[in-house]
């Protein structure tokens, strides 16, 4: 018969149950055991699972999505769009950024960070270990050091070198150029001039 069912109460069914059409219930519905959907399931209100949920194919979420628990994904993840994280992130594994990594506040490293290409810092930068580079270091404005600094190799200053307090030279100091000394110099070693020595006041 191609008529319509109304089932006011129970309808129990001990074996298979084949329907070959649209199947509409109003109320709840309670199924035991394994269910197979060959088509699609489409529910127009919420959807709770009270346990795990396998999905074996893609599987598309058109709106918000909240999540309560843990997200456990054993493969590759794809956001085609912005992520934001409200909480702690921990990822553990490499991780590949494509794009711009913009962080509002403070960001710590806990391990060595290694940067292969340029790096542009905008504002105050705080260092508590030790900078190690390995190739040239350009400062387009002034560098202000608090510290001692130990410097190993060739140092070529195109500008002024402005010094405050002593200057100890340990080797040899070599001037090419004209050189002005203002105030008192002590000299505890030879003093080797190959030319002209011009001295415009007392020598004692």
């Amino acid at each position: 018969a191609s008529r319509d069912v109304f089932v006011d109460n129970k309808l129990s069914v001990s074996g298979h149950g084949t329907i070959e059409s649209n199947f509409a219930v109003s109320g709840n519905t309670t199924i035991e055991g394994n269910t197979i959907l060959s088509g699609t399931l489409d529910v127009e209100k919420d959807v709770v699972f009270n346990s795990n949920m396998y999905v074996t194919g893609g599987t598309t979420v058109e709106g918000n999505t909240i999540l309560s628990g843990t997200l456990d994904v054993e493969k590759d993840v794809v956001f085609n769009s912005n992520m934001y994280v409200t909480g702690g992130t921990t990822v553990e594994g490499n991780t590949i950024l494509s794009g711009t990594l913009d962080v509002e506040k403070d960001v710590v490293f806990n391990s060595n960070m290694y940067v292969t290409g340029g790096t542009t810092v905008e504002g105050n930068t705080i260092l508590s270990g030790t900078l190690d580079v390995e190739k040239d270091v350009v400062f387009n404005s002034n560098m202000y050091v608090t510290g001692d600094s130990t410097i190993e190799g060739n140092t070529i200053l195109s500008g002024m070198l402005d010094v405050e307090d002593a200057a100890v030279f340990n080797n040899n100091l070599y001037v090419t150029g004209g050189t002005t000394i203002e105030g008192n110099t002590i000299l505890s070693g030879m003093l080797d001039v190959e030319d002209a020595a011009v001295f415009n006041n007392n020598v004692y």
